[in-house]
Order: C-alpha cells, then structure tokens, then sequence
C-alpha cells in the first residue's frame, strides 16, 4: 500500500497540514511562512471569487480580477486573516462574505469622494442603483454563490489532480499518467481502452489494473486533500455533497 505522505508538495494548495493551519499561519504576519501560506489561500481562491463576481455582475468600470486583487491586498494589509476563527463555518463562506463587505466599503467609499468633487475617481459606485447592482446575471444562469461554489469545487478537483500528477512525476511516470487520464473519472470506450493499452505495449488486463490502482489512488488524495480543508473536526461526508451538489450547477 502506497504511503499518503507522497503529493505532499504539490502545486497549488500544497497544504502539509490542515486547510484551517494554513489560514492561521496566513493571519500571523511574524510566523515564518506567513506570506507564503497567503500565497497559496490568494492562488486557491482567485478563482473562485471572479466566477462570483462574473456571475453577479455589474463591476462598473474595474475588471473583477482588478477586484479580487484589491481584496486580498486589503486582507492583508488590514491583517484580517487574524481574527479567522474556524469554529465559526468555513473559510470559504467567510471568505464570501468578507468580499460583498469590500464591495459595500469600496462603494460607500466612491460615494464619498463623488460628494466631494473627486469626478476622476475609479471605483464601485457605478455598479449599484439605490444600492443594488445594476447588471443582474441571466435568470437561466447560475447564482453567484452558485458559480462560487462551483469553481471552488472544480479547483479542488483540479488540485487533487495536480497531486496525483505529481506522484507520477516522482516515479517517473509522467508519460503514464498522460495516457491514463483520460480514464480516471470517465468511462471511455472500450475500444479506446484497447488502444491505448496497445500504444502503452500493455495487456488488456494489466492495462485495467493499472486504471484501478490510480482510480483508487485518486480517491484516496480526494479524501486526504478533503480532510486536510475541513480540518478533523469537519463532517467529511457533508463536504463530499457540497462538492458533488456544487457540480451539479
């Protein structure tokens, strides 16, 4: 049986502890590490956030990524990671609220500089209409906690990927992995199946072993990497329907 401690340092979440450790240790400016971990919440989250502020619409003259940005600058130079307590609901929907409370100071703050003249000021205020937004998203589209959800599910997965991918790298079986892929989750024809097993110099059998093994493993990182974002605490098989209910939009 293969070890858990491997895909440790993958790209992306790379988290070597839980989710909410990486949060506390971005809250502490004067732990080593500190900026890196906020690199690595700025990474998992942008994502997310812009298909929010995508879907919502009405973003006036700044661009969301511009939004998203200012955001995490605030974040941290306000050091508002600090206070984080994790007994208090997830980060991610934390993280939610703490973006529509920016948009509100950013629009209250434009408001104030119009009164005063400041007509050259890039800001919010054009989004909102007796403050509401202006562009509402399309009534067959997705809500935008539905979009942000959603996101935040596929960079999951993609991050779980990324770590399976990366233990492929350490074998030296990249080239494998490329070829498997496309059979992790998907059930291609069989007739793809024998090809590829044939273009691997593989036997129908130990081809499909070789399938079963990374679906398993695959499953396993899913769990560990999931565990690791709700910490011990946290109802792992609540947040399996979140992701699946989250994909689903």
């Amino acid at each position: 049986m293969e070890s858990d401690s491997r895909g440790e340092h993958a790209a992306g979440w790379g988290f070597q502890t839980t989710h909410w450790s990486v949060v506390a240790v971005a809250g502490d400016g004067a732990l080593p590490g500190s900026r890196d971990a906020f690199g690595n919440l700025y990474q998992a989250y942008t994502k997310p956030l812009l298909a929010f502020l995508r879907a919502r619409g009405g973003c006036g003259r700044l661009e969301p990524e511009d939004i998203v940005q200012g955001f995490f600058e605030a974040l941290l130079a306000k050091n508002r990671l600090e206070g984080v307590d994790r007994h208090r609901g997830r980060f991610r929907n934390w993280l939610l609220t703490s973006l529509r409370h920016y948009l509100a100071n950013e629009r209250d703050k434009s408001n104030t500089l119009k009164r005063g003249g400041d007509t050259d000021h890039v800001s919010l205020q054009e989004e909102f209409e007796d403050g509401q937004p202006k562009h509402t998203p399309a009534s067959d589209g997705p809500t935008p906690e539905q979009a942000y959800d959603r996101e935040f599910a596929l960079e999951f997965l993609r991050q779980v990927k990324a770590c399976l991918r990366e233990e492929f790298d350490m074998k030296g079986k990249r080239p494998l992995f490329e070829r498997l892929e496309p059979f992790l989750i998907d059930r291609t024809e069989e007739t793809s199946q024998k090809e590829t097993a044939e273009a691997l110099g593989m036997k129908p059998d130990a081809f499909h072993r070789a399938v079963h093994r990374m679906r398993l493993r695959h499953r396993t990182i899913f769990d560990r990497e999931l565990r690791r974002l709700i910490g011990e605490e946290g109802d792992l098989e609540d947040e399996k329907l979140y992701l699946l209910n989250a994909l689903a939009h």
